[in-house]
């Protein structure tokens, strides 16, 4: 569940990144991703700010590090996650499961964040005013993009965006899906409550903090003043939403739960199969150098 959707900010980009391990089917695609990290990072970031040579090579030194702690450290781990949760799904999947395997996924996350946050910070502040510049009109074109993508778009269009959303996902892990499973995943869009436009209003909030923030970038302590606009993202939410945020959790929760109790032997061992393939991958990433 995207529990922390309104976090935003370049470091995510790594993140997301390393995250395709739990998430990609593709052996060969993944491998060739995680081992050329570094690569695929720096050109995601070329689309926020463009750095000096000297920030360059900070960052690439920052990263380097960043890297080796995750192959390290987090990659055997989410090898015994993955096989831990293949374990339990041979005699079915219960939602207490569920909700504890999207709790450790979000653990993993803010692990990933928490690691290099302190280079992120510092990396901030060493913006100049034209770099501050590009970055703040990069982040409210992703804005704008949202607006377009999302608020824009009516609520037909919206329910059908989250049903292919969801049914891909659960097709890469089950296979084919089921007539009552399908049914299950439509039902459950069409309860989810929209809050399209309360994202959008959290995420402006969000950008104008940013904003501020970074206009005092050389004031001492950027560190410890930006690290709740990114660690806790939801101090930015307009009254009632955190509250609507909950339901919509449990609702996807319960939409889970029954799709899982509805597989067949053939989708279960399809997901363990697939599981069991992740945490092969993110063994033999961990044993490589690189």
């Amino acid at each position: 569940m995207q529990r922390r959707d309104a976090m935003r900010g370049l470091l995510r980009v790594a993140v997301l990144l390393a995250g395709l391990l739990l998430i990609s089917s593709c052996s060969l695609g993944a491998r060739l991703a995680y081992n050329n990290l570094d690569w695929l990072v720096q050109r995601q970031l070329d689309d926020y700010v463009s750095l000096d040579p000297a920030q360059e090579q900070r960052f690439e030194a920052d990263f380097a590090r960043w890297w080796q702690w995750h192959r390290s450290t987090q990659l055997p781990a989410y090898a015994n996650a993955l096989r831990d949760w293949a374990a339990q799904s041979e005699d079915g999947i219960q939602r207490h499961e569920i909700d504890a395997a999207l709790t450790q996924f979000e653990a993993f996350y803010l692990a990933a964040m928490e690691q290099g946050y302190a280079d992120f910070a510092a990396l901030l502040a060493s913006a100049d005013d034209r770099q501050v510049k590009e970055l703040r009109k990069a982040l409210g074109r992703d804005l704008e993009d949202y607006r377009e993508d999302r608020v824009e778009l009516d609520e037909q269009k919206r329910q059908k965006q989250r049903i292919k959303r969801v049914r891909r996902m659960l097709e890469s892990r089950f296979g084919r899906l089921q007539d009552d499973q399908k049914q299950r995943i439509a039902q459950w869009a069409a309860q989810h409550e929209d809050l399209s436009e309360q994202w959008y209003a959290s995420r402006q909030a969000w950008l104008e903090r940013f904003s501020e923030l970074l206009a005092s970038r050389q004031e001492p302590d950027l560190a410890q003043r930006l690290r709740p606009l990114i660690f806790d993202p939801a101090s930015y939410w307009e009254p009632g939403h955190g509250d609507a945020v909950v339901r919509n959790q449990l609702r996807q929760l319960d939409m889970l739960s029954e799709i899982a109790a509805l597989a067949t032997p053939r989708q279960l061992l399809h997901l363990r199969a697939g599981l069991l393939k992740l945490a092969g991958l993110c063994d033999g990433l961990a044993g490589t150098s690189g």
